[in-house]
């Protein structure tokens, strides 16, 4: 299948798009045979339908930045650490999530581009997944907020650094930890630190954090910079059933 140009592709604009997940037999059109063999897999219908609703999206999303390509007609590949990308060379990337209550898929022309999204929990955070999560410094500034907002802020982190390293392709040989997010007025985020042994630099990365629903989870999107600049980030929530029905 070979990468045909289009006017369609717009470079520098990462288009992330959510949805509430829907019954896997309402998608199931969309998928290919691997993807419906790794559906009967999952023990919980919730965890199947999660998985077949992130995977129809990322579809019906790679066909919005290349209409001319049906959504049942795109085929992936795994690179060497995990992230799934295109079986043919394009400029196109693209990336997926999904979690209890919400899945998301985000396309960008130009660079590599990472997605997560979090439930969030009302629960105390577990004192191990702090360790395992966060660096000293979000550790001390967690701390210094009020026990009900813990859990939000938590999960937002969380949400930005699974979406960095989704975005950079290395799976866990960034260690969460080491990875240092500073928050700013108005719920915005930067990434303020890297691995020192990284050479991968803030600079050229961009990251959207955004709350959705109550709020009722936490999405984090992490672009690289295209052309030295941008991207610009939009985020999208769209009806599933409708999307998927229309590309029958």
């Amino acid at each position: 299948m070979r990468d045909p140009e289009t006017k369609t592709m717009e470079r520098g604009v990462a288009h992330v798009w959510t949805a509430e997940p829907i019954p896997a037999a309402r998608v199931l059109h969309l998928l290919d045979a691997d993807e419906r063999h790794r559906l009967t897999r999952f023990r919980f219908e919730r965890d199947a339908n999660s998985f077949a609703s992130a995977h129809a999206l990322t579809r019906l999303a790679l066909s919005g930045a290349k209409p001319h390509i049906l959504p049942s007609a795109w085929s992936f590949r795994t690179a060497e650490f995990g992230k799934p990308e295109l079986s043919f060379p394009s400029e196109l990337r693209f990336n997926l999530s999904h979690t209890r209550g919400l899945v998301a898929a985000a396309t960008l022309v130009g660079a590599e581009v990472g997605v997560d999204v979090e439930a969030i929990g009302t629960r105390e955070v577990a004192e191990e997944l702090r360790e395992r999560v966060l660096s000293p410094l979000e550790s001390e500034t967690l701390d210094a907020l009020a026990t009900h907002q813990q859990a939000e802020r938590f999960f937002s982190i969380w949400a930005l650094k699974e979406s960095y390293i989704k975005a950079r392709g290395l799976g866990l040989r960034l260690p969460l930890k080491e990875i240092s997010f500073a928050f700013h007025r108005r719920s915005r985020a930067s990434l303020s630190e890297t691995p020192r042994a990284d050479a991968d630099a803030p600079a050229d990365w961009k990251v959207h954090l955004q709350r959705l629903g109550e709020p009722t989870h936490a999405l984090g999107v992490t672009a690289g910079r295209v052309d030295g600049g941008g991207p610009e980030i939009h985020v999208t929530h769209v009806d599933l059933a409708t999307l998927a029905q229309s590309a029958r």
